[in-house]
Formats: structure tokens, sequence, C-alpha cells
């Protein structure tokens, strides 16, 4: 990754990565009115094309360039002369001699979880329709007007049957609803960059409680949830909005649940 600063504030990911050939992500902060900050954080599939954008586009001003140096390399991007630094890899507390505290499993497990929210991984083992069987069989019975241990007997030799049919329903009405949204698509169709699909919900979740919890981490203008719950569609004000909100809210607790984040 590179560091970019003195950036000009009018940028946005989508217009600074074609300045960057062969990146892959442009992560831009913004402040709390989502404006720019001024600076981003490049990335790149590897090292060496990381290398040859700084040797082929870049002035070197010192023999370091490190994040936090003073000097480091620099560039011209829209018209304005711009420093750029090899980025330092992100502090972990799990690696932090200093910190005087023991990570537990759990906490460095969701640690990692949260590092790699959003990547290819999360992309292989997620998918949009992702319904926990609990909160499946609650809504289901609630629907019915019974209580969840008299609708999925635990004695009934028939219960595996039941879950399943009960999930492929629901699941079968998440897709509908998504498509009638306009964010059903299918793998690899192009994802929005300002719409979030928040997963593992609680089926009781209703939008004032979800819009209290996902507006501490980005501007939101829009919150879909279906008749079922379990899944929401946020849609934020802006592609930084939604990128930050990505970072910050991944693996987050909303209804003493963990939420899964999806473009």
């Amino acid at each position: 990754r590179l560091f970019v600063r003195n950036l000009p504030y009018s940028l946005t990911p989508s217009t600074l990565l074609p300045h960057f050939p062969n990146a892959t992500d442009a992560n831009v902060p913004t402040d709390s009115k989502g404006r720019s900050k001024g600076y981003a954080f490049i990335t790149f599939p590897n090292s060496r094309a990381c290398s040859a954008y700084v040797s082929q586009r870049c002035t070197a001003s010192s023999k370091e360039a490190r994040f936090g140096d003073d000097a480091g390399y620099s560039t011209v991007i829209a018209g304005r002369n711009c420093t750029v630094a090899y980025a330092r890899p992100k502090h972990n507390p799990e690696d932090d001699a200093c910190s005087g505290r023991e990570m537990t499993y759990k906490a460095r497990l969701e640690l990692r979880r949260r590092a790699g929210a959003g990547g290819e991984e999360d992309k292989k083992s997620w998918n949009d329709t992702y319904l926990d069987s609990s909160e499946v069989r609650s809504y289901v019975s609630k629907s019915m007007g019974m209580e969840a241990a008299d609708a999925f007997d635990v004695d009934d030799k028939g219960l595996a049957a039941k879950v399943a049919l009960a999930e492929a329903d629901v699941i079968a009405y998440v897709r509908g609803w998504l498509d009638d949204l306009g964010y059903g698509g299918s793998e690899g169709d192009e994802r929005s960059t300002t719409a979030i699909l928040v997963k593992n919900l609680p089926h009781t979740i209703t939008r004032p409680t979800l819009a209290k919890s996902m507006s501490c981490h980005g501007k939101v203008s829009a919150i879909h949830v279906p008749k079922c719950g379990m899944v929401a569609v946020v849609v934020f004000e802006g592609e930084g909005e939604a990128r930050k909100a990505m970072r910050r809210a991944a693996y987050s607790r909303v209804g003493g649940r963990p939420v899964y984040l999806e473009r």
C-alpha cells in the first residue's frame, strides 16, 4: 500500500484510482461531514506493482520512504504536487507487547475477522442470503402464532425436513425482496458502492434500532428491512461513507448478534 497526501479535496476513490495504474483500491478517509481529509491509501495487488509505480511515476526525495517520515517520494496528481510513501501495516493490538493485557482466543479471532472484512475470503465464505437457523425457526413459529418449541419439536423425526423447508421459504422471500429493491443480481455482477447488505440480524430487528447502530459508522441515507428481519440493506450518503462503515461496523453487535457485511 501507498500513503498519499496533499491531494485535492475534490478527489473521490473512483476519480483517484485511475491515477494509479494496476492499483486495486483507493481509500480516501473523510471527516464527519463527508469531506476528504486530503490523503489516501492506495492498494496494489502485490509489492512488485507497488514498487513499479513508485519507480516509474515518482521522484525520490529520500532514501527511506515510509509512512510518517517527513520526506518520501513526490508525484503530481490532478495538478498538485503530492507526497507518496510506503504505508506501514496497521497497528495490531494482538502483537503489542506493551499492551499489558493478554487477549483471549475469541478476541484475537474477532480482531482477525475485522481486519479481513470485505476481503476475498469473506466473499468466498458468505452468500447474499445467509440466515441463522434459530432465527428462522423463531420467525416462522411466531408467524404461525406458536412457540418455537411447539412448532419445531425436537422429538419430531421430521424436524430436519421442517427446518429445511422453513429456511428455503424464508430465503426465497429474501431473494425476491432483494430483487424488488434492485440489489438482487448474481455472482460477478458489479456491486453497489453505497449500499451494504447487513446479515445475521435478529428477526425482531427494526429500522430505528438498526439506524441507531449504523449511523455511528457513517452517514445513512436509507434503511430497508424485510418483514422477516434477519437481513437489511443500508444505503449510505456516499462511497466514502460506505467504505468507512464496512471497516468500522464489520462484526459489531446489533441486537446482541455480530453482524456480517457485504457490498
